[in-house]
C-alpha cells in the first residue's frame, strides 16, 4: 500500500468465467495464486482481484491476557477468556469487495507477475 509490499494479504483472482485464484503475500508482497482444487496459476482472461486479511499479526501481551483471565476468577469464577485483538485491514475497503474492487488485472497464458498496487 503506498508503494509499500504488505505481508499475510490474502489475494484472490475472480475470473469472469472459470474458478478463482488466490495466494497469501509474503513479506516482500510477493504471492503464487492456485486454484481450490490445488492447480497452480489462474485462468487467463480478465479478473477482479479481492483482499482480505489485515496484513498484520495483533500484538500479544502475555501479562495483559493473564490478568483478564485471572479477574473473572475472583470470588470462585471460571475465569475470562481474554478477548481476541482484531487488526484492522490496512487497505481501501473497496478492495476487499468483488463488487467494489477498483483492481481489475488481466492473467495472460503462460507465466504473469501481476503487481495489486493499492495508492
Amino acid at each position: 500500500m503506498g508503494g509499500k509490499p504488505m505481508a499475510g494479504i490474502s489475494v484472490t483472482f475472480s475470473p469472469e468465467a472459470g474458478p478463482s485464484s488466490a495466494g497469501t503475500t509474503d513479506s516482500e508482497g510477493k504471492y503464487t495464486l492456485s486454484t481450490a482444487t490445488g492447480e497452480a496459476g489462474a485462468v487467463a482472461g480478465q479478473h477482479k482481484v479481492v483482499l482480505s486479511g489485515s496484513g498484520s499479526t495483533a500484538p500479544f501481551d502475555p501479562v495483559k491476557m493473564a490478568a483478564e483471565r485471572d479477574g473473572g476468577m475472583k470470588g470462585g469464577g471460571r475465569g475470562n477468556s481474554p478477548k481476541p485483538i482484531v487488526a484492522k485491514p490496512t487497505y481501501p475497503a473497496e478492495y476487499g469487495s468483488a463488487a467494489k474492487t477498483p483492481a481489475i488485472h488481466e492473467v495472460k497464458a503462460g507465466s504473469n507477475q501481476i503487481d495489486v498496487v493499492i495508492p
